[in-house]
């Protein structure tokens, strides 16, 4: 089972959890892997039904081998587009603004057809 979720990190962020606690991306089972594959293909459909065929910086957040069996630590997939290009204030202070709502994007995202 996965879980995913829209950030309100950054435009259109899309995180990937998996539902059993797992800290490193080595540890998924070959069945977890399988039905991600089936959930990366919808989640990917709709990001493209909804922004075009955006380019997109996919980050795997992953516990690293000291820390594989840490009870607090969860890996994660980021599937963050590339929709904006930074600007003065943010590649000065370093803060990111969104010029979109993320319930606005979530929202967009769950009515985009599957």
């Amino acid at each position: 089972d996965w879980s995913s979720d829209v950030c309100s990190s950054d435009l259109f962020e899309i995180h990937v959890y998996p539902v059993r606690h797992v800290p490193c991306f080595a540890q998924a089972a070959e069945r977890e892997l399988a039905d991600l594959a089936t959930l990366l293909r919808r989640v990917l459909r709709r990001l493209k039904h909804t922004i075009g065929d955006a380019p997109s910086n996919w980050v795997f957040d992953s516990a690293v081998a000291r820390e594989q069996e840490s009870p607090l630590l969860h890996w994660r997939l980021r599937i963050c587009p590339v929709l904006a290009v930074p600007g003065g204030f943010e590649l000065s202070a370093g803060i990111p603004i969104n010029p979109s709502l993320p319930e606005e994007d979530a929202r967009a995202l769950r009515s985009a057809a599957p």
